[in-house]
C-alpha cells in the first residue's frame, strides 16, 4: 500500500486490490472485480466493457478491505453507494476503467504510514 506524495485529492489514494461488487438500483450485479486504488472517498477499478456501467450511474457497492491493509485480524466489509464520476476506455476493447465516488466518505481504517 503506497500513497503518491504529490497527490492533491481530498482523500489520499492507496494502491490496494480490494474485492468489489457493483449493483444497479434493482440489485442486479453489474460487475465483480478488484480496485486498482481506493480512498475514503472512492475507488478506481477496471471492468469488462460490457458491464453496463455508465457515467453518473449510482451504484450499490460491496467492498472488502483486506485484513493486512486495515490492520485488522480479518477482512473488513463495507456496503455503501457511489456515483460513477469517470469512465475511460482502454486500448483493450474488452475493458474500461471507472472511477467511483462514495456518496458518503468511508472510514476504511487506512492511513498513510
Amino acid at each position: 500500500m503506497s500513497q503518491d506524495p504529490t497527490e492533491r485529492r481530498r482523500y489520499p489514494r492507496f494502491e490496494l486490490a480490494c474485492p468489489v461488487e457493483l449493483r444497479d438500483s434493482t440489485g442486479q450485479v453489474l460487475a465483480q472485480t478488484e480496485t486498482a486504488n481506493v480512498s475514503h472517498g472512492g475507488f478506481l477499478a477496471s471492468l469488462p466493457s460490457q458491464a453496463g456501467i455508465t457515467l453518473e450511474d449510482v451504484l450499490s457497492i460491496d467492498l472488502l478491505v483486506p485484513p493486512d491493509a486495515a490492520g485488522a485480524g480479518q477482512p473488513r466489509p463495507y456496503a455503501c453507494q457511489g456515483k460513477v464520476v469517470r469512465v475511460q476506455d482502454l486500448d483493450d476493447p474488452e475493458a474500461k476503467v471507472v472511477a467511483v465516488e462514495f456518496l458518503q466518505p468511508l472510514d476504511l481504517g487506512l492511513n498513510d504510514t
